[in-house]
C-alpha cells in the first residue's frame, strides 16, 4: 500500500489506476493554493486497470443519491473561502 497525490478540481475527477491496483480518496486539503486530493493505492487482483472517480461539489449543490461522501476541505481563493466536499 502507498500514499499518492493528484490536484482536484469541482466536479467530476477522473484518475486511472494500474491494473491491479484500486484507489481510495482519504484526504482532502490545498498544496501552493491548489486542491489536492491524498489517495490510498492498494494491490488487488481484478487483473484489469479501471478508472476512479470523484466529484467535488461545493456547499449546497445536488449529487446524486449513489454518491458517497469522503470527505470536506474550505479553501480560500480569490479572495474568498468556499468548501469542497469529496463523493465517489
Amino acid at each position: 500500500m502507498r500514499m499518492l497525490k493528484f490536484r482536484l478540481h469541482p466536479g467530476m475527477n477522473t484518475i486511472k489506476c494500474d491494473a491491479n491496483k484500486l484507489l481510495m480518496l482519504r484526504y482532502l486539503n490545498d498544496q501552493d493554493g491548489k486542491l489536492i486530493g491524498w489517495f490510498e493505492e492498494y494491490a488487488t487482483e481484478h487483473g484489469n486497470a479501471f478508472e476512479y472517480e470523484v466529484y467535488l461539489a461545493l456547499t449546497g449543490e445536488t449529487v446524486p443519491d449513489d454518491y458517497h461522501y469522503v470527505c470536506s476541505h474550505q479553501l480560500q481563493q480569490g479572495g474568498g473561502y468556499f468548501v469542497a466536499h469529496a463523493y465517489d
